[in-house]
């Protein structure tokens, strides 16, 4: 019933890290194909925000199951001609980030502030980070019919990326503690 009424779907929900394996698959592809099955049944062009990952390009089972996901909604926008925004979110930090869960700088800060050891296993890798403010800002504007150009792949891009090497985010942080 709600799909009578909705006017912009913001599909930010899915599992990142289940018990299981099959969790992925449970909470991101066969939601998503749940939710494009309900759009198609309203038989209206609800316009969707997804916040993919950037995993969705790899080969573990959290990056299939988003990439299933995307999938689900690409084959939605072909049949209905909906518009359809993906973003394969790369490492996003700020407020409400939760350590050992979802941010690589939310789990080095809590370490640093508990006196526990930063570990990086490669420190020469380069490593994407949106701020979580610029991300809630591009949706916004979206919401308003601002619609920026996409990626060569046809992704949407934050439009404030910074790339590190996690090392040096470590020695920053490190730094913070000192």
């Amino acid at each position: 019933s709600a799909m009578k009424e909705v006017d912009f779907i913001f599909h930010f929900a899915g599992i990142n890290r289940p018990e299981n394996e099959i969790e992925f698959f449970q909470g991101n592809s066969d939601l998503t194909q749940n939710l494009c099955a309900l759009i198609k049944d309203s038989g209206r062009k609800i316009p969707i925000v997804f916040s993919s990952s950037v995993q969705a390009g790899s080969h573990g089972s959290y990056g299939n199951s988003k990439r299933l996901a995307e999938q689900h909604l690409l084959s939605l926008r072909k049949q209905l001609g909906n518009q359809l925004h993906i973003f394969r979110l790369p490492n996003v930090f700020g407020k409400w980030c939760k350590p050992n869960y979802n941010s690589v700088v939310a789990t080095f800060c809590h370490n640093a502030i508990n006196c526990i050891p930063l570990e990086v296993h490669d420190p020469d890798k380069v490593i994407s980070l949106v701020y979580i403010d610029d991300v809630i800002k591009q949706f916004l504007l979206l919401i308003e019919g601002d619609v920026r150009e996409k990626d060569s792949d046809g992704f949407e891009v934050i439009e404030h990326q910074y790339s590190i090497r996690i090392g040096d985010l470590r020695e920053k942080i490190e730094a913070f503690q000192a």
